[in-house]
């Protein structure tokens, strides 16, 4: 940091060189020798009263700007709906806070609320720039106030997550390193850089300086032992705190996925999941433990398929299908394959027409997964890929039928009815539309329907009972045609009760 007096160019460390004269003050009762040698030193490590007072000054200025800037991103953050994991957010944001930041940034659904956000924008900006301004100010004084030295680097911290500036990462990283020069026993330092590090993509030094900062929370787990009759032993073997060794292995592993060592991510995730306090971490790691294991540790298809997705959300259709068709060809696991051609195939019927196309593709996956006695998949995770197949089927059915080309419309409605899917039934009362001239079909298919009349709508059951009665009195099936006219007739009476009800 060049605007920081007494640091070495090289490494980052505070310099400890003095050219030593024979003007010192000896101090009454004092050996000469001492006397030197405690003014040899007084420049790094004591600050007279008058500096101790200006740089608590500037620390107090430093901390009051800094609040001003958390409690002002926290309106903003509760209004636009902004993630953060800022702790200093958290705790500075007190409900006076709210009181005063209401009457300076108004409703957020008002006229002016995007004119009052901007400004919010600039104020959070000028108060942590005067932060660092006062804190750069007391390490100025006293480089060795490793305080004013954490705060800096959490503010620099700040200021790259809240406004995306990645020289402000690096500034923040250089303060920690150089803190890391004075304090070495605190393993929230070494976490603090690490997750700098991981902040700017570095993923290499991001993983070794977690590595440390596991290290040293195990080595100074000694701290915690309050017993004055533990032995040597006890304060070796002392227990570490399990919810923040987690956190440190959580991103070992994810740094080491970066890297694209999917097994020793794996291993490493495998070790922080026994270590998950709660559900909601535990399913954290789970998900990414399934996103490395997507397509057999396959990272680098695993970021492609996500890099698509996002095409996809921004309607760039085009562009993600035919990224997603390249990407089949460079995975290396079927069931990964599969899952990607389903996405192209939908995206091809939904948004780009390409209908014929998709309905293909996908036919020929549903023809080659393996199926249960009642046709369902043997892996359920396949049942969406059938799900959507029966509904383009389903679907090219109704369009055929409209231009009356009854021919494709059965096609269609017949290979959506083989399937075993929440829209069979009415696929077989479409059926039975297209062929009343044949009862025996008719009964056939409306028969097949019954089955699973829980799936259809009241209007659905209507029709099929109506064309069941039908056949049946075409085939001279009498008792028959009574029992569904029966039917017919409470269906209908259930259907004047719902119509009178929405009237009212």
């Amino acid at each position: 940091m060049c605007c920081l007096a007494m640091l070495a160019c090289g490494g980052g460390q505070v310099s400890t060189k003095r050219v030593l004269d024979d003007n010192y003050r000896v101090q009454p009762g004092v050996d000469s020798t001492v006397a030197r040698e405690a003014d040899s030193l007084q420049v790094f490590l004591f600050v007279d009263a008058k500096k101790e007072k200006k740089i608590a000054e500037l620390k107090a200025k430093a901390q009051e700007r800094l609040q001003r800037s958390d409690s002002l991103w926290a309106k903003i953050s509760l209004k636009n709906g902004i993630s953060t994991s800022d702790s200093l957010t958290a705790s500075s944001y007190t409900e006076s806070g709210k009181s005063a930041l209401n009457a300076i940034l108004g409703d957020a659904n008002s006229e002016n609320s995007k004119k009052i956000n901007s400004e919010a924008y600039k104020k959070i900006g000028i108060y942590l720039d005067e932060a660092a301004a006062s804190f750069e100010q007391a390490i100025l004084i006293n480089p060795n106030d490793l305080e004013a030295r954490g705060w800096l680097a959490r503010v620099y911290g700040l200021k790259a997550e809240r406004f995306e500036n990645e020289q402000d990462y690096s500034k923040a990283a250089q303060e920690l390193e150089n803190l890391l020069q004075l304090e070495k026993s605190k393993h929230e330092i070494y976490f603090q850089l690490a997750e700098n590090y991981f902040r700017m993509k570095a993923w290499k030094p991001a993983y070794d300086i977690f590595v440390d900062a596991e290290r040293v929370l195990k080595e100074t787990a000694f701290l915690n032992v309050n017993d004055p009759e533990a032995t040597m032993a006890e304060l070796k073997n002392a227990p570490v705190d399990t919810s923040v060794l987690f956190i440190y292995r959580y991103y070992q592993g994810i740094a080491q996925s970066r890297l694209y060592h999917a097994d020793n991510a794996l291993e490493i995730l495998q070790t922080a999941l026994a270590l998950a306090p709660t559900d909601q971490e535990r399913a954290s790691v789970e998900s990414y433990l399934d996103w490395i294991n997507w397509d057999n540790g396959n990272i680098r298809g695993s970021e492609i398929r996500d890099s698509l997705l996002v095409l996809q959300n921004e309607e760039q259709f085009a562009s993600a299908e035919n990224g997603f068709k390249r990407l089949v060809k460079s995975l290396k696991t079927q069931k990964a394959r599969d899952e990607i051609e389903w996405r192209a195939a939908v995206l091809a019927y939904e948004k780009l027409g390409q209908k014929d196309d998709a309905v293909k593709s996908l036919h020929e996956l549903i023809d080659r997964t393996e199926t249960l006695e009642d046709g369902l998949p043997v892996d359920t995770s396949y049942q969406r890929y059938f799900e959507d197949y029966s509904i383009m089927c389903y679907n090219l059915g109704l369009e055929y039928a409209s231009k009356r080309n009854w021919q494709d419309a059965y096609a269609y409605f017949l290979q959506a009815s083989q399937i075993n899917w929440k829209g069979q039934a009415k696929c077989n009362v479409e059926i039975a539309k297209i062929v009343q001239n044949n009862p025996d079909l008719v009964i056939k298919h409306l028969l097949q329907a019954q089955e699973k009349e829980q799936t259809l709508s009241l209007l659905e059951k209507q029709q099929l009972y109506q064309l069941l009665s039908v056949a049946y009195l075409k085939k001279g099936m009498i008792d028959e045609a009574r029992e569904i006219r029966k039917k017919l007739l409470n269906l209908q009476k259930e259907s004047r009760i719902n119509d009178s009800a929405s009237s009212m």
